[in-house]
C-alpha cells in the first residue's frame, strides 16, 4: 500500500516544500516580491515598487528605500514632488513626500491611481523614452530608458513570484491529482480507505 501511495506522498511533500520555501524566502527578505510599477521624479531618480517597498535609484545605483505600510497589491505615481500610493484592498489612497513621510490622504481611488500609473509603461520624461517590459512573464521584467536597461528584476524574484513558481505548482498539482486518482482506482487501496473510515 505504501509503495503505491509513494508518488502521492512525494508530490504532496514537494508542493508543501515549495510553498514554505517561497514563504521563508519572502519573510527573510531574500525574495523581494513582485514589481508594482515605476516612476521618475524631477531629479530623474527612478522609483521602483518591489514587494512592500519602493526602491529609489540614482544613475543606476540604489540610493534609498521607502517603506511606508504597503499591503500588496498597490500602485503609485509621482506628482508635484509627492508620492501618491493607491491600495487595491480598499484602504484610502495616501500621499507621501519623496522621502516616504506621510502627508495626507487623497480622494483618488485605486482605479484612478492604477490608470495614472499605467501611463508610465511607455512614457517620455525629460526627453527620454522609458518603458516597462514584462516579456509576457517568460523572463525577468525590465525597465528601460532609450532602449537601455535601467532596472531588471532579479532571477530569484522572478523564479519565486513569477510564472516559473506557479508553473511548478501547477505541474505538481496535476501529478498529485493523477496519483490520487490512480490510488483510488486500486481495489486494495479502496478497501484500505474503507477500513480507515470505519475506524
Amino acid at each position: 500500500m505504501m509503495k503505491k501511495a509513494r508518488p502521492l506522498i512525494i508530490t504532496g511533500a514537494l508542493m508543501v516544500f515549495f510553498v514554505w520555501l517561497q514563504f521563508f524566502l519572502s519573510v527573510s527578505g531574500v525574495v523581494s516580491g513582485k514589481m508594482h510599477g515605476f516612476d521618475i521624479d524631477a531629479k530623474e531618480r527612478l522609483y521602483v515598487g518591489v514587494g512592500k517597498q519602493i526602491n529609489v535609484y540614482t544613475d543606476g545605483e540604489l540610493t534609498y528605500v521607502i517603506r511606508p505600510v504597503l499591503p500588496e497589491p498597490y500602485r503609485f505615481f509621482i506628482q508635484d514632488d509627492t508620492l501618491v500610493i493607491g491600495y487595491q484592498n480598499g484602504r484610502a489612497t495616501r500621499v507621501f513626500d519623496l522621502a516616504g513621510n506621510y502627508l495626507s490622504e487623497s480622494e483618488l481611488s485605486f482605479k484612478d491611481v492604477r490608470k495614472r500609473a499605467e501611463t508610465n509603461k511607455f512614457a517620455e520624461h525629460f526627453g527620454k523614452e522609458y518603458s516597462y517590459e514584462d516579456h509576457f512573464g517568460l523572463k525577468p521584467a525590465e525597465i528601460r530608458c532609450n532602449g537601455d536597461v535601467l532596472y531588471r528584476m532579479s532571477w530569484l524574484d522572478f523564479l519565486f513570484t513569477g510564472v516559473p513558481f506557479f508553473a511548478i505548482l501547477a505541474v505538481l498539482a496535476v501529478c498529485f491529482t493523477f496519483s490520487l486518482l490512480l490510488l483510488l482506482s486500486d481495489e486494495e487501496a479502496r478497501d484500505h480507505f474503507k477500513a480507515i473510515r470505519k475506524i
